[in-house]
């Protein structure tokens, strides 16, 4: 299970949002060493995974993870953050852009198999 083992990996951080003791949102960060495209070794931090309850979104639940997303990497000598959103999810990609976030690359892909 995905989650259990992000919960004992040391380049993992699982950041909870809450409100009135409820959980209302989650954050998923990875530390990560790659190399770029030009063969520099390079530190960075992915933003695996958020998630805010429907009910909570627009309160800055969101914005508040990312923060603390942020604080985590610049703390682990992190300059490179990235996060990978489907095109369609539209009010994630405005938050994001909001926050300073800008396309860099484009993943592409094809689904390939069954086409019924």
């Amino acid at each position: 299970d995905y989650c259990r083992a992000v919960l004992g990996a040391e380049d993992h951080a699982v950041f909870v949002a809450e409100r009135e003791a409820a959980i209302i949102g989650m954050a998923i960060a990875q530390l990560l060493d790659e190399t770029s495209p030009h063969c520099f070794p390079m530190k960075l931090c992915r933003l695996n995974s958020i998630v805010v309850t429907e009910k909570a979104r627009g309160t800055g639940a969101g914005r508040a993870l990312i923060e603390e997303v942020e604080a985590f990497a610049r703390q682990n000598g992190v300059r490179d953050l990235r996060l990978y959103v489907a095109e369609f999810n539209e009010r994630a990609i405005e938050l994001y852009e909001r926050m300073g976030f800008r396309i860099r690359a484009h993943a592409m892909g094809k689904l390939i198999g069954e086409t019924d």
